[in-house]
């Protein structure tokens, strides 16, 4: 059975008490109450895009970024890490969660290393001075270094890891950095994993 939405064809469709429950739009797996973009990089399942969730609750800034270097950014959420680890427990049913310092690393070693991950998995556009990626593996990570910053808006971004230490920072150039300390209450984007099965 296909079902054709605009220039989206979902392959297949699964059905159970007349809910959708998952579809495959191109390779990429999407369940109905996880209703993001996933890209499979090696044996992980990694969000296509940064999450876009609330709860009312304290830590979460939803931005509306306007356009920057012919891209329309759209609105971005940020949070600080509690409200990173708070919001994602919602989807721990469905095996996502905010990756670990090892499965960044494994992410960063698997496209060839910190040297080059920045370039690799950097969105095509929307970085400052043209400086984009060349998103090889369909990670698309934008730039959005968070409201309240001056200047460079568009050529820093992070997302967390579980824990301080393990926070990456993606700029200008082709690598990715990690943050050695960082302020648990600085807010930045959020990219949830899974293991492969």
């Amino acid at each position: 059975m296909s079902l054709y939405l605009g220039p989206s064809k979902f392959k297949e469709l699964y059905l159970g008490s007349n809910k959708i429950k998952e579809a495959y739009i191109g390779s990429n797996k999407v369940y109905s109450s996880f209703p993001y973009k996933t890209v499979k990089i090696g044996n992980q399942i990694w969000m296509a895009e940064s999450l876009a969730d609330e709860d009312g609750g304290s830590g979460v800034t939803k931005w509306e970024m306007g356009e920057y270097y012919g891209h329309a950014a759209g609105t971005r959420y940020v949070y600080t890490l509690d409200a990173a680890i708070r919001i994602s427990a919602k989807y721990a049913s469905l095996g996502f969660h905010i990756p670990t310092r090892a499965e960044a690393e494994q992410l960063f070693n698997y496209v060839g290393g910190t040297s080059i991950a920045g370039k690799k998995l950097k969105a095509k556009v929307g970085w400052y001075n043209n400086s984009n990626g060349t998103d090889d593996y369909g990670f698309t990570f934008y730039a959005a270094r968070g409201p309240g910053y001056s200047g460079y808006t568009q050529s820093l971004s992070w997302f967390w890891t579980q824990t301080l230490d393990g926070l990456y920072q993606f700029s200008t150039g082709n690598s990715v950095k990690r943050e050695g300390t960082w302020d648990r209450n600085w807010t930045v984007q959020v990219r949830l994993v899974k293991s492969s099965t």
